[in-house]
């Protein structure tokens, strides 16, 4: 989980899921690990023995660490990947129609069966959803930088960044 996950919240979101999920569970079926640093989602799936479901507990930059974990594992010792989406965007959950309010993502995952998702691989890096570059990667990053700066999410905060994008930083080619 992503302690830093909806502004700081994913700490509590984590042990709110847990919560719902040990009760559909048991007490000793989910072992919450909050991650640290960039890059710690990837090494916690990659070294995590013993379990049938990782589950990644945040938005879509800790899912695409999460997946780089476990795709460098050996197909036979992968576990199924979960996903509670607590994050800004939430594009990968939302793709696989699952919810975005806590409650009835842990409903979901509880009532799942696995099912095989397409993933892709770029050079040495794994992705899921989506390969972006070009103007939508320009977005993505001034998106982020604007979230830090401002504290904003949402559409909004999208629409601002891809209109100072298209008015401001298009490169003229001859």
């Amino acid at each position: 989980a992503n302690p830093a996950a909806q502004s700081g919240k994913g700490a509590l979101i984590a042990e709110h899921a847990a919560a719902l999920l040990r009760a559909g569970l048991s007490e000793d079926a989910l072992s919450v690990v909050f991650t640290n640093q960039p890059m710690h989602a990837s090494d916690i799936a990659a070294h995590s023995e013993g379990f049938a479901t990782i589950i990644a507990l945040g938005g879509d930059g800790v899912i695409h660490e999460v997946v780089n974990g476990l795709m460098w594992r050996k197909a036979a010792d992968r576990p199924s990947l979960g996903v509670i989406a607590a994050g800004s965007g939430n594009d990968y959950a939302r793709a696989l129609g699952l919810s975005t309010k806590i409650d009835q993502a842990c409903d979901q995952l509880l009532r799942s069966e696995p099912y095989p998702v397409d993933i892709g691989k770029v050079n040495e890096d794994f992705f899921m959803e989506t390969l972006s570059f070009g103007l939508d990667a320009a977005i993505a990053l001034d998106t982020m930088e604007r979230r830090k700066k401002s504290g904003r999410k949402g559409a909004v905060l999208y629409m601002e960044s891809g209109f100072n994008q298209l008015m401001n930083h298009l490169d003229e080619y001859p």
